[in-house]
């Protein structure tokens, strides 16, 4: 009713008021179209992550937006821009610290998330003990920022193993994965897309079946399946060579490591995978990378986390967690990938002897 007695000059006045207010908003809380992840009060260490449109999350843990208050709490909090909800309920065992290696490019005060396998420390943002255990922070990603970015994404993480760190010698250590938006638990769900170690990887070799537990591989699909598998990429590097597409890398510890993988969803021979390891090509595999149908992504973990009926030694950094729609590359040396090629995959139905 009271907008009955304006007068018309008023009603304009008030009508321009709103345009502006609106346009304001629009400014203040929508991500600008040439910017990447969404901004945040702290600078991101790196400028791809303000310039390439291509980016839509980053996580460099300067941000000081992570509250760990230790013991596996819920109550913890994942301030993230990109982050919607946060579900940080297993990060009891990570925490910030300051680079042990200092990496290339980055500032002395960088800061990475640390996961402790064997003893508690402090925590230097929140002053409490950490113990031991998980380092897990997860997350649904805003769905507004992923675009393609739900049906085909690349990650990069850079990692370092301390000299003490125990690799996986029964079950697997995880590092980063994505799954569909509508979470559900695997091997039930659609896929669990991500980076990790596990001791399953194995290769023939003179007629004898070898282990491998420190040779990065990929989880994709349902049921846990990884790639590559029993006898593929075989045999495996020495440890610390450079990746060659043929044979499979294997890590040593002491030293930053950027890795990198490439997924396409898809139910039949379109999907993809691929991985890099310092801006190398390691693995490239074409067909089925989701089963139960291929929902948009939308869940993410930054793992850090090794099943307790390994060894709980050692510690592992994280820093620089990048997702894109288009190829990333190692930190202040962006590249273009090779070109996808159809090649032929060993059978992955082999028995470990």
């Amino acid at each position: 009713m009271m907008s009955f007695f304006l007068n018309r000059p008023q009603k304009i006045l008030t009508s321009l008021i709103t345009v502006a207010g609106s346009v304001l908003t629009f400014l203040i809380f929508t991500p600008p179209l040439d910017a990447a992840a969404p901004t945040r009060i702290i600078p991101y260490a790196e400028s791809i992550c303000n310039t390439d449109s291509n980016i839509f999350f980053c996580e460099d843990f300067d941000g000081q937006d992570i509250n760990n208050f230790g013991g596996n709490n819920c109550g913890s909090t994942w301030g993230n821009p990109a982050i919607e909800t946060k579900d940080i309920c297993w990060a009891g065992g990570g925490s910030y610290q300051f680079s042990t290696i200092p990496l290339s490019g980055f500032s002395s005060t960088n800061r990475v998330w640390r996961v402790s396998k064997s003893q508690g420390f402090i925590d230097v943002v929140t002053n409490r003990n950490t113990g031991t255990g998980g380092g897990t922070i997860a997350g649904w990603l805003r769905p507004d920022i992923l675009g393609t970015g739900a049906q085909e994404w690349y990650a990069r993480i850079q990692v370092y193993f301390n000299t003490d760190h125990t690799w996986p010698a029964d079950y697997d250590y995880k590092m980063f994965f994505a799954l569909p938006r509508t979470f559900v638990d695997p091997p039930s769900a659609a896929y669990e897309a991500g980076m990790y170690f596990h001791q399953d990887f194995t290769c023939q070799i003179s007629g004898t079946w070898t282990s491998f537990n420190d040779i990065p591989v990929i989880r994709y699909s349902s049921n846990f399946k990884m790639f590559p598998y029993q006898n593929q990429y075989c045999p495996p590097l020495s440890p610390g060579q450079d990746a060659n597409g043929i044979n499979a890398p294997r890590f040593q510890k002491g030293r930053w490591y950027t890795l990198e993988y490439h997924v396409k969803l898809s139910s039949g021979s379109s999907g993809i995978l691929e991985m890099w390891v310092d801006g190398k090509k390691a693995y490239q595999y074409n067909g089925i990378t989701c089963n139960n149908g291929c929902p948009d992504m939308g869940y993410i973990m930054i793992m850090g986390w090794m099943n307790s009926a390994d060894p709980q030694t050692g510690y592992y950094e994280i820093d620089n967690v990048i997702m894109s729609r288009s190829y990333i590359g190692p930190p202040n040396n962006q590249s273009s990938p090779p070109p996808i090629a159809q090649v032929p995959t060993a059978p992955g139905a082999l028995s470990v002897q």
